[in-house]
């Protein structure tokens, strides 16, 4: 389908249309003046003016002989008297003789050299003569001609129209049958997604649960060891202990993963509630901050550093201390040894930025892309604890509560995350 050639299609049709109005209203007014003037010759019969731009004869009816003429009417019937002429002298004679004899007006044209003239006859029947009065309409048939020409682009035009829009209810009616099919497909396909998607759900949070019973199971288990190991000999006893703290160890992690994958489960759902509030955000930080420096074996703090002024946010507290909590125990976790971590509260106009910065071991620029990939854990943290579950689990947190999260890194240098809120008033 041609769209560029239906467009030159209608601007033509427009252009014109517009022509042909302007042409003919002109031309109109230029023939309803002529036939003003005629109409007025022809009242006043008796006079034939020689200044009359226009040819004015009388012939009588017998005959046809020519009683009268002006200077304009001479020169017709000196070209109609020319031996090459002899057929339009006879045409010229033979409409005056049916004017007379059906005793009406009569009206014709005929090309006199370059120009179209049109005659009116008005015969006098008790008077024996007949009149006839001349209008020069060269122009307006020049006019007539264009028009017509205009008029079959015109049509063109419109039949290109026609075609294009026939084409187009065709396609539309195809193009509308293939939605509808697509329609019906994605219907099908987002049924049978959230019917895998509830499953997949139920399944996590059963088997997390039947996990839970064996792994207590266990835990009992070696609390029993280790309660046992109190009467035996101190070797056999340090051995025990050696295998069930490692056994404590292990299912810990376990509890954790199964923790982190129940919530993971939970975001995929889309089972998690926005509850925002209005919230101090710097006392909000320093309290859920102060949690992190106790626990901390080596005596580091995360320190808080604010710019700006300082305003209330709108945010889900709940949503916000697990995603922070994610990237401040990540902090101190993977930069042990170095300096204190930092989080920089950034008060702006439009926005506010958390931004949660260490100096400790980095991630591999090449792994940087996967960082916030479920199970995803970089290449040089297999000696450190973690599911891989934490940071796709602070992203979608932080997501849920309106805010976007990017992270930077340099090996050996740290990390910086950064969490971008837009203000609501």
């Amino acid at each position: 389908m041609d769209i560029e050639l239906y467009k030159k299609a209608l601007d033509r049709e427009k252009r014109a249309r517009k022509e042909a109005e302007s042409l003919l209203e002109k031309k109109s007014l230029e023939l309803y003046n002529t036939n003003k003037q005629l109409q007025e010759v022809i009242t006043n019969t008796n006079l034939f003016p020689e200044e009359n731009p226009n040819a004015v004869m009388r012939f009588s009816a017998h005959g046809r002989v020519l009683m009268y003429s002006n200077k304009h009417g001479d020169a017709i019937i000196k070209f109609l008297n020319q031996p090459l002429r002899k057929k339009l002298k006879v045409y010229f004679t033979s409409e005056l003789g049916y004017s007379f004899e059906k005793g009406v007006k009569h009206q014709f044209d005929m090309q006199i050299g370059k120009n179209t003239i049109r005659f009116d006859v008005v015969p006098f029947q008790p008077f024996d003569y007949i009149n006839v009065y001349t209008a020069d309409i060269t122009d307006i048939k020049a006019t007539e001609v264009r028009l017509q020409k205009l008029t079959e682009s015109l049509k063109e035009a419109q039949q290109v129209s026609e075609n294009f829009n026939k084409k187009l209810e065709i396609e539309v009616t195809e193009r509308t049958k293939e939605l509808l099919d697509s329609e019906m497909k994605l219907k099908k396909s987002l049924l049978k997604e959230k019917e895998l998607g509830e499953l997949k759900t139920s399944f996590v949070s059963t088997a997390s649960h039947q996990f839970r019973t064996p792994l207590a199971a266990i835990q009992s288990n070696s609390e029993l060891l280790q309660i046992i190991a109190e009467s035996l000999h101190e070797e056999t006893r340090k051995r025990f202990g050696k295998i069930t703290t490692r056994i404590t160890s292990e299912i810990g992690k376990m509890t954790e993963l199964m923790d982190d994958v129940l919530i993971l489960g939970k975001l995929t759902a889309g089972k998690v509630d926005l509850k925002q509030q209005y919230i101090n955000l710097v006392d909000f930080c320093s309290e859920l901050a102060k949690d992190f420096n106790e626990i901390q074996s080596d005596g580091r703090i995360m320190k808080i550093v604010t710019n700006g002024k300082q305003y209330d946010v709108k945010l889900d507290p709940k949503l916000l201390t697990n995603s922070l909590s994610n990237l401040f125990s990540n902090a101190f976790k993977y930069s042990v040894g170095k300096n204190n971590p930092e989080l920089i509260i950034s008060f702006q106009s439009k926005e506010f930025v958390l931004t949660v910065k260490d100096y400790g071991i980095g991630i591999p620029k090449d792994e940087l892309t996967k960082l916030f990939q479920p199970f995803f854990r970089a290449n040089n943290v297999t000696e450190i604890k973690g599911t891989g579950l934490g940071l796709s689990i602070a992203k979608e947190y932080f997501e849920i509560n309106k805010g976007v999260i990017t992270a930077k890194s340099i090996i050996g240098e740290g990390s910086t995350f950064e969490i971008k809120f837009t203000r609501q008033k």
